[in-house]
């Protein structure tokens, strides 16, 4: 155990200097005391380390006149009465705990974590009491307001305790999951200038120390589980702390150590996504970038109550996972931290009313479900088969009569619309069936209370919405990204409609750009989705040319997605003009640094990577057919009939596509390119399993600015190619 009186008779630690690139000014190194209630806090005269810009006040209204929505967005649904205004009215994210620990939600279950040693289960109230003692002991150690510190860990209670302490302390974390490459976390540290580490156990430290950390930059380090003895013999540079010496160190605190010190204009977390150069981008969020989320957020007639139970399987560093806690943490909602390996369990056992997870997820759960059934005997098989055609038709005539389906043939006549309401009532009572003989069976599989589930963080396949509203689950697709905090868009109970991602939010305010002019698209047609509001971020820390670019002349931010209004007004997104590839695991792919390495290989000339909302990257190759033909692996003459045919694309076309069928039945050209993107993928230094390609399609011709697949300064158009290539790609990816 710490002795708390050697450490409150220690001099604290420093206030986080700023680094050369900040102009900052250095803060005194001597302990002042937290400021009272009456004590307004001094205004400094220069900009703080970790304190993003002030946003300009909305002096805009949308640029685009849109007809409104069928059913505008709904007002949240929160915890009963004043608690319910206090959550609105908070100034900084862990009030929220302090505020929930009051009646009557403090005697509700808050967090549960039975996958850690020892388990845990916290009413809010005790919840919150952790969260002070932690809190007081972080800051007795010398965490002060406006550092930056770094956060490697996984989803667990301690993970959202210390989360709170640090933003208490008045602190930002920049997260990160123990198993981003080790590169990456070294990056993430020293580029946020953090001063304090969190790791989640000694084999992270041993990973940062083979990765060349340099410890004694930081002030102290603290291990979520785990002793810190080992740690200390393992690294003598910087003091080690274990969790518990850290609860032990403030278990004793006064109330001034543990109010919350943050305000809305501070730095909340720093998140770490894709760049442009390879190495990834901090965006800074505040806390009112996500105070706003909890405030505006709603799944109308979804919106969880308290007392319900809410799975966690999501990375708690993502910041869909993140604000999505926070957002059921503000409805009084328990929070069951899972993982990947039992998942199924944990739906069975806890029997959680809400699920939030990216498409990946609903995936093995469909995947799950109809393993089983190709199992099963052939007479089961068929009764399957029969009700989920009847129960399709019958999901699909309740659409049509809701008008909730984009891509459905809107009922325009009274003859169409009785029709459709004739078939809706006869399939009643037979998709009541279904639900007796198969669906409530299915249900029971995913714990028997799931009623809404919210997908995000890429598309969610067509498929998999009909085979769970089949089932009776809800679900909600959302659009957003990091930098918007996460939330920009989303459907909700009143409103569900499929094909689209929904109605924005209150305080987003959206406009569709032409990509070539930037001006305005009338409304129906696709255009580049920017938005600005209380949602979006300020800036990325410390590279202020990709903040200048991502945000236009009217503080717009680029979203970098195709989008455009359906006719009530929802918002649908159509593609992505920048070139990020978001697998269906959520993961942020840059396809650039990968092409790069395996266009210097002598046997590929031209490679663009694919695989968006799909499991695994794909590519599609045009191959050097002098290396293929000198290697035996093509015909010999081959490559001169090709270039032959390729002087006219257009009239050869049918003749080059038979061709290039030829070489992926052979088999042997594709594995020989398959083997070769992998050796090249493995020698980046930045390669990750998520970087693996999957797939590949053999193509004849070339991209070039002559067929339109290029740009005059030679770029490649990958929307362009793409749509062209559209068949092939779904092909790829469907054998």
């Amino acid at each position: 155990m710490v002795s708390s009186v050697a450490f409150c008779c220690a001099p604290a630690l420093p206030l986080c200097k700023p680094s050369s690139s900040s102009s900052s000014p250095s803060p005194s190194p001597s302990p002042s005391p937290s400021p009272s209630p009456s004590r307004v806090r001094p205004r400094p005269v220069a900009p703080r380390l970790a304190v993003s810009p002030p946003q300009p006040p909305e002096t805009r209204v949308r640029p685009q006149t849109y007809p409104p929505s069928v059913t505008p967005y709904p007002r949240p649904v929160g915890t009963p009465g004043r608690q319910a205004d206090k959550v609105r009215a908070l100034s900084s994210i862990p009030q929220l705990i302090h505020v929930l620990a009051e009646p009557p939600t403090a005697d509700n279950l808050a967090v549960v974590d039975e996958r850690h040693s020892p388990p845990q289960q916290l009413t809010f109230a005790q919840l919150n009491e952790q969260i002070n003692c932690c809190t007081a002991g972080l800051r007795l150690l010398g965490l002060r307001p406006r550092c930056n510190v770094a956060f490697f860990s996984e989803n667990s209670a301690r993970w959202c305790i210390l989360d709170h302490a640090i933003m208490s302390a008045g602190a930002a974390a920049a997260v990160r999951g123990v198993s981003a490459p080790p590169h990456e976390l070294v990056f993430i540290l020293e580029h946020s200038e953090s001063k304090v580490l969190f790791v989640e156990n000694l084999a992270v430290l041993k990973t940062l120390l083979s990765a060349g950390v340099d410890f004694s930059a930081l002030h102290f380090v603290v291990l979520l589980f785990g002793h810190a003895q080992p740690a200390k013999h393992l690294v003598s540079a910087v003091p080690i702390y274990s969790y518990e010496d850290v609860l032990n160190l403030g278990a004793n605190y006064t109330s001034d150590l543990v109010k919350p010190l943050a305000e809305r204009t501070d730095i909340a977390t720093l998140l770490y996504t894709s760049g442009t150069t390879g190495n990834p981008k901090g965006v800074v969020l505040t806390h009112a970038n996500i105070l706003s989320q909890l405030e505006d957020v709603s799944l109308g007639a979804f919106d969880p109550t308290p007392g319900e139970t809410f799975l966690s399987i999501l990375p708690c560093w993502h910041v869909f996972e993140r604000t999505a806690e926070y957002w059921c943490h503000s409805k009084g909602v328990k929070t069951v931290y899972s993982n990947k390996r039992h998942f199924r369990d944990d739906l069975q056992k806890h029997q959680p009313h809400m699920l939030i997870a990216v498409p990946r997820v609903f995936e093995s759960l469909h995947s799950a479900v109809m393993q089983k059934i190709r199992h099963a005997s052939a007479t089961r098989q068929a009764l399957f088969s029969l009700f989920m055609g009847i129960s399709m038709a019958y999901i699909s005539a309740r659409r049509r009569l809701r008008s909730q389906h984009i891509h459905a043939a809107p009922l325009s006549s009274t003859f169409e619309k009785a029709l459709c309401a004739i078939q809706f009532t006869l399939l009643t009572p037979l998709y009541a069936l279904a639900n007796l003989l198969i669906w409530r069976k299915i249900r029971d599989g995913f714990g028997g209370r799931l009623r809404i589930c919210l997908s995000g963080g890429g598309s969610l396949a067509g498929f998999l919405e009909d085979f769970f509203e089949c089932v009776g689950i809800d679900i909600c697709i959302g659009y957003g990204m990091t930098e918007t905090s996460p939330v920009i868009a989303n459907r909700f109970g009143e409103h569900n409609v499929r094909g689209s991602t929904g109605t924005e939010l209150p305080r987003a305010y959206v406009k569709l750009v032409d990509m070539e002019t930037g001006e305005p698209v009338p409304f129906g047609k696709q255009g580049r989705l920017c938005v600005k509001g209380s949602y979006v971020f300020s800036k990325y820390w410390k590279n202020q040319g990709a903040t200048a670019k991502a945000f236009d002349v009217e503080g717009y931010f680029d979203t970098g997605d195709l989008a455009y209004r359906a006719p009530g007004g929802d918002i649908v997104i159509s593609g992505r003009a920048k070139e990020l590839i978001v697998l269906s695991n959520g993961e942020n792919i840059e396809p650039a640094p990968i092409e790069d390495v395996m266009t210097a290989s002598p046997m590929i000339d031209q490679i663009m990577l694919v695989g968006q909302d799909e499991k695994a990257l794909g590519a599609l190759i045009v191959p050097n057919l002098g290396l293929l033909e000198s290697q035996g692996l093509i015909e010999e003459g081959t490559k001169d009939k090709v270039e032959k045919l390729l002087t006219d694309e257009v009239k050869n076309a049918e003749e080059i596509k038979k061709i290039e069928d030829q070489l992926e039945q052979s088999g042997e050209v594709v594995r020989t390119l398959e083997a070769e993107i992998a050796s090249c993928n493995r020698q980046r230094v930045a390669y990750s399993a998520n970087d693996r390609v999957s797939h590949v399609r053999v193509l004849l011709t070339p991209f070039s600015v002559e067929n339109g697949m290029m740009t005059q300064t030679l770029k490649l158009k990958k929307n362009i190619v793409s749509e062209r290539y559209a068949k092939e790609i779904e092909a790829m990816y469907r054998v």
